[in-house]
């Protein structure tokens, strides 16, 4: 998670040992266990929104002064993993944009083919936590809300809490009782668009305002930075 490699390189380095010592590699998606997150896969699955064709997300918090890494990196696994899981196959293009010079602010955005995308927000700079996720369809729309754990505006969905799940099975991995949930072609996939993402990134110049990333509001097609 956050994840572990960040180039061609650190993935060759995890495959090989993994081949020397024959471990379990267990790769973290945190997100992907929660129920919400769970219950709207299942929706999708079953075709409730017919096919689908855009992916919207937000993922915006208020820690940009406590840790200097890019947010596409710290932040980006996240809904990358997310997407993929929509989709169920990488993006043929992908593009950034920093809005931000030091990157803790930044616009992703994948396309897929067939006129489908999905845009990420991803920002450091805000002025409240927000996590939320929209799954257009060509009969409907899914929102999952990360922070109350709702799809729709619905009360939340029952379940257990995501990051135990997560410990509980990456022991069981260890002690031999279960295989990885998230196998590494996974994480390579998110790694990959990440990299992708990294080497297409435009930057911000230097003497643009620094903007604010509003935590409120409902988040539209295309999610987008508030420079007020």
């Amino acid at each position: 998670q956050k994840p572990r490699a960040t180039s061609a390189a650190d993935l060759e380095e995890l495959m090989l040992a993994r081949e020397q010592s024959r471990a379990k590699l267990v790769v973290g998606h945190q997100v992907l266990l929660a129920p919400g997150m769970q219950a709207l896969l299942r929706s999708l699955r079953s075709g409730a929104i017919g096919d689908i064709e855009r992916v919207a997300s937000c993922r915006v918090s208020s820690g940009a002064k406590h840790n200097l890494a890019s947010a596409l990196w710290e932040l980006g696994p996240h809904d990358v993993s997310a997407c993929l899981r929509c989709f169920g196959e990488p993006p043929v293009e992908v593009s950034c944009v920093a809005t931000d010079p030091a990157q803790q602010s930044v616009e992703l955005t994948l396309s897929f083919g067939g006129g489908r995308s999905a845009v990420l927000m991803l920002s450091r700079m805000g002025e409240g936590a927000r996590r939320e996720l929209v799954v257009t369809g060509s009969t409907g729309a899914l929102r999952f809300d990360e922070l109350s754990g709702s799809v729709n505006g619905e009360p939340a969905v029952p379940g257990r809490d995501p990051l135990v799940l997560q410990c509980e099975h990456l022991v069981a991995c260890a002690r031999g009782e279960a295989d990885s949930w998230f196998g590494f072609e996974e994480g390579r996939a998110v790694t990959e668009v990440l990299m992708r993402a990294e080497r297409a990134m435009v930057p911000a110049r230097a003497s643009d305002p620094r903007p604010r990333t509003r935590a409120t509001g409902p988040l539209g097609g295309v999610p987008s930075f508030d420079g007020s």
